[in-house]
Parts: structure tokens; C-alpha cells; sequence
């Protein structure tokens, strides 16, 4: 029984510390003493842990390799390594005299042994220094390569000027104060009532449906519903995997996705879309691509006083691959990733609920981008809690620092949005329903963006064929301690398992929306906030 043995060791300490305290002083000092040293020593093995990590960033090496499956397609993984005392101390030159490269011994079925392999490239004197050239081939800006090289500041034989970074991020951000939104056309009237324009002929009293996604097929219950394993014969087609075929599609079926739509879901285009339209709204955080950006990331790092930084892939979501630092090796060196990853600097104030982080997912519903937007947001939305207080000391405790915890071996915390809402009134004295506007309205900007941004860059001027089109996104947004929005990320084909947990009805008013030939558009309105 956990509660008996619980008591029985409680029991134990006690009358332990009572003996100790009483009769064998010397022993209880003994204990005191090797606990102290016992904390030391792990207070030391931490720092040296932490000081190893920062230090490596500035000789880690890495090659790609392909790898046979078992199915013999070929696969890429790639290794990091770190050579040894003679590797490591070759110093970097624009004019190098020596060459280190990695080889690759197999030994077939054997396995194989990686060696690292260096070697003259021109004639060198007795003494002389050796050489190599640590800037990446895939690097073509000079300004990008100096920002690489700020990596390896200790294998440099002359020091960097940082000041030309700083200069080009200031004229970065300078280049997008100058921006100019798109301005909204219509209003949220004018688009819900095109949305009730927005009908469809009945062909069959049954609707036929295509889809992938086991939560559709769960909670779908609209009358004449009936499911299709032939995507040519579905009147609507909900699938979670890219699509390609349009000139496949017929006008009378209608399609969950929109062409070029990563330009929303791809955190790098994303970003780009925000800057080269909106410049730098207050609700987007400074972006860069690691792939790219790296002068302006360096940079804006050099010239600020904040210098804690969030890394994260382009395309991956669940708070997968996301890791905080204030290194800028770290930093630079993740533009050598096989994952391409993004930076943006952390948010340091978040606004906290019960002293714990929290983000918020809003499913919104693109029903049309021309000739104007219209978009909803389903008034339900749900919150992501970290399961530990927020705290800047703990920067590598997933716990501490993130919200996502349905997809890990943590436990998640359930919390319906009204309770969220009278709870979060409560405890910061705020009324929520401005804060809500706010949000909307950052989510508008964000799809306004896009369908007035020709592709690649957006979604204006997309070859859809016949095919009638939507889109459903799961925006994940952030509240600051004053309680502005930031716009986290727009997420393909969310997972809503969720939201049918909390709204049996949420599929259904998602369809009855989407098609007016459910005869319930009226009914599904109900459930969503035009935008």
C-alpha cells in the first residue's frame, strides 16, 4: 500500500532525527556534512555539463549519409561529431593550408568506422600554422559567412567587425517599419452574408464524403451523410495529407485545402509573408531564417540586451525540435542542422495562469479567399497549460518552459476555455472580451495577408481548377504580460480531437458551414465568430 509505506517512512525519519538530535549529535553533523558535499558535487557536474555544451557548438563537426532500408529505398542521416585534440585546434582561414574531411571506413555487414582525414593543400614551413576553411559551401553572403564565423571565435587568426552586422539588422528592421498593409475590404457582415450567398445545388440527398481523418469519420453525424472510399465520387473531400491533383476535381466537390497554403503553415514563409507585408506587427515576434538570415540574426543578437532565443523547425508542430538559448554559437551553428530551423527571441513575459504558461488554439475556418476573405473562428477554443510554474531558471525543463503535453509521457491538463476566461478575469482583474478582439484581429491580418499576396509568396492567383475550396488551420497564439497577442504559428490540418472531446458538435457545425447543401448553415453559424 503506497499511503502505509508513505507513513511507515515518514515514521522512520521522524524518530531517526529525534535519535540524532538527542543522543549521536556527531552522527546527524556526519550526515549533514556529506549531504552538503553531495550537493556540491552535483552542483558541479552541472556547471561542467553546461559549460561543455556551450563550448562545443564552436568544434562540432557533421556529415550526411544515405542508409539503405530494409525495403531498399535509401534514407539520410546525419552524424555530429567532434574531433580529437589535433582536429579540433585547426584554426580557420579564408586561405586555408590544409584540408580535414570525414571518411568513412565500411566494413560491411561489419559495420563501419568513421575517421576524419586531413591533409595538405599547399606547400607550409616548419611552424606553421595549419589551417582550414570552416565556412559552409551553401553560404553566398558575405555577411551571412562573417555571421557564421562568430561561431568559432576562438579558432580565428584575425577577429571579426561585428559592427557591419549590426548595422545591416538596423536597416532590416528599418526596411520593414516602411510596410504597408492590406487594407480589409469587406466587413464581418458583408462576409457572412456572402457566406450565406454561398450555395450549392443539391444533386443527391445523400452527401458523400471522403476523407482520412478518424475524428471526421467519429463525429460526423449529419442526416444523409455517407462514407466514400472512392475520392472521385465525394461530393466533400477532408484529407490531412497535401494534395496536388486539382485537375482531377469536379465543380459540384469541395476540398479542404488551398494551393500554396504553407505559405501560412511553414513558419520560414510565414515570416516572410509578415515581413514583406506587414513589416513587423507587434503581435508576430522577429523571425529569421536560420538558412538565410544569418547576418540579421547575428546581428539584432549583438545589438540587443535580450539575448535568450527560441530555435524551431519549419515544419513541425506539437513542440517538437523547439530549444532555448542565449549561445550564439548555438545559434549559428543550427543553420548545420539537417532539420532547416527558424529563431525568434524568446518571450521572456508571457501572461501566466496560475504562475504556469499557457498558449491557445483557435480553429478558423477559411471559406473563400476570392474575391474577398471570409473567415471564421470557432467561438470554442481550447488552452495548452505547462504543468510547472514559469520560471527563466529552469530553461531546460520541458515542464517549465512548454504547453504541449498530450503528445509526450507528461501529464496534461484539461481546461475548458469558459472556465479559462472567468479564471484568467479573475486573476489579473482584465475583462477578457477586448482581449479576444485583439486576438481575432491579428488572426484576420494574418489570412488578409496572405490572400491579398500573390504565390509563392501568398495565396492570391492559385489554379484550383473546378474545385469548390476551404481550409481549416489551428492558429496557436500567446498572450504578453499586458496581454497582447502573439501569433505563434498556423498549424495544417490540426489535430481536433480535442475540441470533439469538449463539442460533440464541433464536426458537424464545421460541415454545416462548409456546405450549404446540409441545409443547417444557419445552425453551424451559431457556433463561429465571423471575422
Amino acid at each position: 500500500d503506497p499511503e502505509a509505506k508513505a507513513e511507515a517512512d515518514r515514521l522512520h525519519d521522524q524518530v531517526m532525527n529525534q535519535v540524532l538530535s538527542s543522543g549521536k549529535p556527531q552522527e546527524k553533523e556526519e550526515r549533514e556534512r556529506l549531504e552538503r558535499r553531495d550537493r556540491r558535487e552535483k552542483e558541479w557536474f552541472v556547471r561542467r555539463a553546461q559549460a561543455v555544451y556551450r563550448a562545443m557548438w564552436s568544434f562540432l563537426q557533421t556529415y550526411t549519409y544515405s542508409i539503405l532500408q530494409q525495403d531498399g529505398q535509401p534514407t539520410s542521416q546525419t552524424a555530429w561529431y567532434v574531433n580529437d585534440e589535433v582536429g579540433s585546434a585547426l584554426a580557420h582561414s579564408e586561405d586555408p593550408n590544409v584540408v580535414c574531411v570525414p571518411f568513412i571506413f565500411s566494413r560491411g555487414a561489419s559495420g563501419m568506422i568513421p575517421y576524419s582525414v586531413f591533409f595538405p593543400i599547399k606547400d607550409m614551413e616548419a611552424g606553421e600554422l595549419m589551417t582550414v576553411d570552416l565556412r559552409p559551401k551553401n553560404l553566398t553572403r558575405t555577411s551571412d559567412q562573417e555571421a557564421y564565423l562568430l561561431a568559432f571565435e576562438n579558432r580565428l587568426t584575425t577577429a571579426i567587425d561585428k559592427q557591419p552586422l549590426i548595422d545591416l539588422y538596423r536597416a532590416h528592421q528599418a526596411s520593414l517599419e516602411q510596410r504597408q498593409p492590406p487594407s480589409s475590404t469587406w466587413t464581418s457582415d458583408e462576409a457572412k452574408k456572402a457566406l450565406l450567398k454561398h450555395t450549392k445545388t443539391k444533386t443527391s440527398e445523400t452527401m458523400t464524403v471522403y476523407t482520412d481523418a478518424p475524428f471526421v469519420q467519429q463525429f460526423l453525424k449529419l442526416d444523409h451523410v455517407k462514407f466514400t472510399d472512392d475520392l472521385s465520387r465525394a461530393d466533400i473531400i477532408w484529407i490531412s495529407q497535401d494534395f496536388s491533383e486539382w485537375d482531377t476535381l469536379s465543380a459540384q466537390q469541395t476540398i479542404n485545402q488551398l494551393p500554396n497554403e504553407r505559405c501560412l503553415t511553414f513558419k520560414h514563409q510565414l515570416a516572410q509573408l509578415m515581413q514583406e507585408t506587414l513589416g513587423s506587427p507587434g503581435w508576430f515576434l522577429p523571425t529569421y531564417n536560420v538558412m538565410s538570415q544569418l547576418a540579421e540574426l547575428a546581428g539584432h543578437y549583438l545589438s540587443e540586451e535580450t539575448r535568450l532565443w527560441i530555435t524551431k523547425p519549419w515544419n513541425m508542430a506539437r513542440g517538437l525540435g523547439l530549444d532555448i538559448t542565449d549561445n550564439l554559437a548555438q545559434l549559428i551553428r543550427q543553420h548545420d542542422h539537417p532539420i532547416p530551423k527558424i529563431a525568434q527571441p524568446y518571450l521572456t513575459r508571457p501572461c501566466l495562469y496560475n504562475g504556469k504558461k499557457f498558449d491557445l488554439r483557435y480553429i478558423v475556418l477559411v471559406r473563400q479567399t476570392e474575391p474577398n476573405l471570409v473567415a471564421l473562428v470557432y467561438n470554442m477554443f481550447w488552452t495548452r497549460l505547462a504543468n510547472k510554474k514559469f520560471s527563466l531558471d529552469q530553461l531546460d525543463d520541458y515542464e517549465c518552459q512548454f504547453t504541449v503535453m498530450n503528445y509526450t509521457d507528461f501529464e496534461m491538463t484539461q481546461l475548458d476555455h469558459q472556465s479559462f476566461i472567468r479564471n484568467i478575469e479573475k486573476q489579473h482583474q482584465v475583462q477578457w472580451e477586448p482581449v479576444q478582439q485583439a486576438i481575432y484581429g491579428a488572426i484576420k491580418d494574418v489570412l488578409m495577408t496572405a490572400v491579398h499576396s500573390s504565390q509563392p509568396l501568398g495565396l492570391l492567383g492559385a489554379d484550383k481548377g473546378k474545385a469548390d475550396t476551404f481550409a481549416m488551420y489551428g492558429f496557436d497564439v500567446m498572450l504578453t504580460d499586458d496581454f497582447k497577442p502573439i501569433v505563434v504559428e498556423v498549424n495544417f490540418s490540426p489535430d481536433c480531437t480535442r475540441p470533439c472531446q469538449y463539442d460533440p458538435e464541433f464536426v458537424n457545425n464545421l460541415f454545416s458551414v462548409v456546405d450549404s447543401r446540409f441545409d443547417r448553415l444557419e445552425e453551424g453559424l451559431k457556433a463561429f465568430t465571423v471575422l
